[in-house]
């Protein structure tokens, strides 16, 4: 292994264990990211994430076989908003809410 450490507790750790190579980088806090020997990466972050990107972004999870998913979990409340159009398309869409659904629009609603 070769661990690179600064005085204040950052580190980068290069392991060249056969059948179980990794990179891994982190922070004094606890934030780190992972790179497995599969190709797997882990991301955890202690605090604060903020994510900007000035072009494109396009997130692909999957080979195309039909056996990936994705799950999303928010644990307190989560605001979606999309300055232009948004379009949701799949083969099923379901809505579940435990109180209600409310569906608000400036013109109208088109429904089938």
């Amino acid at each position: 292994n070769k661990i690179y450490q600064t005085k204040e507790g950052h580190f980068k750790e290069y392991d060249d264990t056969p059948e179980n190579t990794r990179i891994r980088e982190q922070h004094m806090s606890g934030t780190f990211t992972e790179m497995e020997h599969d190709g797997s990466r882990h991301t955890h972050v202690e605090k604060d994430e903020y994510i900007r990107v000035l072009g494109d972004a396009t997130i692909t999870v999957g080979s195309g076989d039909g056996n990936n998913k994705a799950n999303l979990t928010i644990i307190g409340d989560c605001n979606i908003t999309v300055t232009g159009n948004a379009t949701i398309g799949a083969t099923n869409v379901s809505v579940n809410a435990t109180e209600k659904v409310t569906v608000r629009a400036g013109n109208k609603v088109v429904l089938g």
